[in-house]
């Protein structure tokens, strides 16, 4: 295993013992939680640098909606504009807000993490927990007017369709 894989696996390892630990429920689902995110922030980064919060995932997510990338790039002209001529970063550009002062992209997970944390609760293996972090776990940035129009999941199944009618693409700014 390499480092990213290394540090998927110490996520996945420690849901699974936080599981099986003695803690309040409400105790193990916060921590249980947070392994898994931060399990599907490294994977979803692929490398060390990310951190688990939102600036930065957008920041190191090579997944995005069409529809999200295209809204990076109007943002990436808004901000060359305000800078005179000079282009943002790309860390810039996924830090721009909207006039409301949000963001105009959000996180999201075509497999609802419901469903892995259901599958620890039942007493998931470490292995099954990473397997499934690697296969549906990763996360990929849309429009926060994207949202509305995604299904609600119970089950990997449901869930295979729920990209459908978002078309993803990579970000140029990973492609080498």
């Amino acid at each position: 295993m390499n480092e990213v894989e290394q540090q998927v696996y110490e996520h996945c390892r420690l849901a699974h013992h936080i599981n099986l630990s003695q803690l309040q429920n409400k105790y193990k689902l916060n921590i249980i939680d947070k392994c898994l995110r931060g399990a599907s922030d490294v994977a979803t980064a692929n490398n060390l640098t990310v951190s688990n919060w939102t600036g930065s995932i957008l920041q190191w997510c090579q997944r995005w909606s069409e529809r999200a990338l295209h809204q990076y790039w109007e943002a990436h002209r808004i901000l060359t504009t305000q800078r005179e001529g000079k282009p943002p970063t790309h860390r810039q550009v996924t830090f721009y807000r909207l006039q409301n002062g949000k963001r105009p992209w959000i996180v999201e997970h075509q497999y609802p993490f419901k469903i892995i944390k259901n599958h620890v609760q039942a007493g998931a293996t470490v292995d099954f927990i990473y397997d499934w972090i690697w296969e549906y776990g990763r996360a990929t940035i849309l429009l926060k007017e994207e949202d509305p129009d995604l299904l609600y999941c119970k089950t990997e199944e449901e869930a295979h369709g729920r990209y459908d009618h978002i078309e993803i693409v990579y970000h140029p700014h990973f492609i080498e």
